[in-house]
């Protein structure tokens, strides 16, 4: 699986934690996604994240996923190309990057156009790539 990991930039060090782009094809294949010390912000720019938490629950389709601090895993289903940025915020960004707390977010998984996201954002982000 092709990944990019580069380093963060300076200016963007108190806010990231990390940052990952990804280009892979698989046939079907299952991604456990386990807590982290960051709130993770997913943009495929590809297929839409088939997503849910494991223990059950409503799965979504998302172009943009935003997942607080949780303590169970997410399961995201690949069912063909998987391209795009995975993002870790540190919980104290949140609410400047997202428009709301890390707290407001915890054990959730929301479509990024619930918060107060650039909408122009992803498909600036398709049209580069």
């Amino acid at each position: 699986m092709p990944v990019w990991q580069p380093s963060i930039p300076q200016r963007l060090q108190p806010h990231l934690l990390s940052w990952v782009g990804y280009d892979f094809t698989s046939t079907k294949a299952v991604h456990h996604g386990v807590p982290s010390m960051g709130v993770t912000v997913v943009l495929s720019l590809a297929e839409p994240i088939d997503c849910g938490w494991l223990d059950g629950g409503e799965r979504q389709l998302l172009d943009v996923l935003v997942s607080g601090l949780h303590t169970a895993p997410a399961l995201i289903q690949s069912r063909g190309r998987q391209q795009g940025l995975e993002l870790s915020i540190n919980p104290l960004s949140a609410r400047r990057l997202l428009g709301l707390p890390a707290g407001a977010l915890a054990g959730l998984m929301v479509d990024v156009t619930d918060l107060q996201w650039p909408p122009h954002l992803l498909d600036q982000l398709r049209q580069s790539t």
